[in-house]
């Protein structure tokens, strides 16, 4: 799962980040 997060994250923004981390995506 971490490895799908670390992925989202760098291609999206830091401030989309906690919007990520907040979803159950």
């Amino acid at each position: 799962m971490p490895n799908i997060t670390n992925s989202f994250t760098k291609t999206k923004t830091p401030v989309q980040e906690n919007r990520t981390a907040d979803m159950p995506i």
